[in-house]
């Protein structure tokens, strides 16, 4: 399983500090070189899922190793509800691995292991800094912190303490797996191993958990009763279908010293014709009802009510559904949108072609 994934100038959530303390960065590459030599990935699979919650350093991760498909070799720690969320998506097949949004929208921090050409010039000034030099193939770690529509970016002092932790609790679980303990379950349904620390003597012990439940859909507030009423005032009904989602755009946002982000649009194609439409671009970290603003704004602008809306999106049926009644416009929940997905699928081919661009 991989972990692609992207983060911006006002993100974190978790907390932030100015300077990574040596000690603690001496930890996390002291722990990720014990971790590359016992290499797991040769008995475990990406689906053998473990937690580590260390009360002291921040909230429960989810690990999954990495190198079943001998391509990538590391470990994926998937954050809270909302990581573990993210990779049950792809785990159990709801996304398409090679899905963009579904790429770009996992919570994780990750360690790989790469040769010294795959390492930007911060990492390798890093390690140089601690004094650390590795030889051979794949050796080198590489750190990085995946959030929801941000570029995987470098970690912040709370992120990596977790994947200390992590990195240090993955030994101990994989070593004993390797030894024939069987510890982790082959369903994702049933409780999981969890490496917990308790805070008052530092001690880690195992538990078992169930695993945390994927949170709902945000549910965006009745839109103010000014907006709806100035939009039936001035708009007119179509008879055509619209298909939606509120999608990330396959470019990134760079702004300098900033983390690169991409930002999310309403995109919507007509269900007969194809013709396509645009929101204002948004910031991942816009609140759900800001998100619904950004549709209203777009119904503004062309002054078109479409006949029905339908939309393969959970999350933005949560988002429409308050516009859509107070609209009284039909919003339909449907297994697909075939117009709107061939749009898509050429608006990623294009920027494909052009280029992303990179942080």
């Amino acid at each position: 399983m991989t972990c692609p994934g992207p983060r911006h100038k006002t993100v974190s959530p978790r907390a932030r500090q100015a300077e990574k303390p040596r000690e603690d960065l001496l930890r996390l590459y002291q722990a990720a070189v014990v971790f590359r030599d016992l290499a797991p990935w040769e008995w475990m699979d990406d689906d053998r899922v473990f937690g580590v919650e260390d009360s002291g350093a921040g909230p429960a991760v989810y690990c999954s190793i990495l190198g079943g498909l001998e391509t990538v070799f590391g470990l994926a720690a998937y954050v809270g509800a909302d990581g573990f969320a993210s990779y049950l998506r792809i785990a159990t097949g709801e996304s398409e691995p090679d899905d963009f949004d579904a790429g770009i929208s996992q919570d994780c921090l990750l360690v790989t292991f790469e040769p010294r050409s795959g390492l930007m010039d911060r990492d390798r000034r890093e390690a140089a800094e601690l004094g650390m030099t590795f030889r051979g193939r794949n050796a080198w770690p590489l750190f990085r912190s995946s959030r929801p529509g941000y570029a995987p970016w470098y970690l912040e002092p709370a992120e990596l303490r977790l994947l200390a932790a992590a990195l240090e609790q993955a030994v101990d679980v994989c070593t004993r797996i390797r030894d024939g303990v069987p510890l982790v379950p082959q369903a994702l349904d049933r409780p999981l191993l969890m490496r917990h620390r308790d805070e008052a003597n530092g001690e880690w012990r195992d538990a078992w958990v169930v695993p945390p439940v994927p949170p709902a859909p945000a549910v965006a507030p009745r839109p103010p009763h000014t907006r709806i009423e100035r939009l039936l005032r001035t708009a007119r009904r179509a008879t055509a279908t619209t298909e939606t989602a509120l999608v990330y755009l396959p470019s990134m946002v760079a702004e300098r010293g900033q983390r690169p982000y991409f930002p999310r649009v309403w995109f919507e194609a007509d269900h007969k014709t194809g013709i396509i439409g645009m929101s204002d671009l948004l910031e991942p970290h816009r609140t759900p009802a800001e998100a619904q603003e950004a549709f209203l704004v777009a119904l503004d602008q062309t002054r078109v009510l479409p006949a029905e809306i339908r939309t393969a999106s959970d999350a933005s049926f949560a988002l429409l559904a308050p516009v859509a009644e107070a609209l009284a416009i039909p919003l339909r929940r449907v297994r697909s949108t075939p117009a709107l997905d061939a749009a898509r699928h050429a608006l990623e081919a294009a920027f494909s072609r052009r280029g992303a661009g990179a942080f």
